[in-house]
């Protein structure tokens, strides 16, 4: 069986079980949906990533292997970074007091989003390029073995 992360999930050792937030996040290959390119550019159509500039996010299916995707999302090897897909989107998700009511929207666009990631895509990964401006490719591999998610943008001064 083919995990969606790259370490084995814990608890698999005789006698102890996975718990069930562990279960959700190990899906084997044959777990996960046929991910739509349609159905997830709807998610994300005006879904805006805020930063010092805001950026709207930018769907894509690659049918390249994993170093073409990185060659083709990300121009050179210095300045680049993986940050843990969990990270990621804690930050986006994360409800606030002080959330207006456009805040809210964003925070349940990006819920939305992650959601629809974790069930249709395994090995999913976060990656940035660059100190300022910054390019983000957010993506995992789809059931066929292509590469799925989006891309956007974030200056950070």
């Amino acid at each position: 069986m083919i995990w969606s992360r790259s370490e084995a999930p814990h608890g698999t050792k005789k006698g102890t079980e996975m718990t069930k937030k562990t279960q959700k996040k190990f899906r084997s290959a044959e777990e996960t949906k046929e991910f739509s390119l349609e159905e997830f550019s709807k998610l994300t159509e005006g879904v805006i990533f805020i930063s010092e500039t805001d950026a709207g996010l930018e769907p894509f299916v690659e049918k390249q292997g994993t170093q073409d995707l990185r060659k083709k999302l990300i121009s050179s090897a210095s300045d680049f970074e993986e940050i843990p897909f969990e990270k990621f989107f804690d930050r986006l998700t994360a409800r606030r007091e002080w959330h207006t009511a456009a805040d809210q929207k964003r925070t349940a666009a990006f819920s939305k989003i992650r959601k629809y990631l974790e069930k249709h895509l395994t090995d999913l990964r976060v990656v940035r390029h660059g100190k300022v401006r910054i390019d983000i490719a957010v993506f995992g591999k789809t059931p066929d073995g292509s590469f799925a998610g989006f891309r956007t943008r974030a200056v950070e001064t």
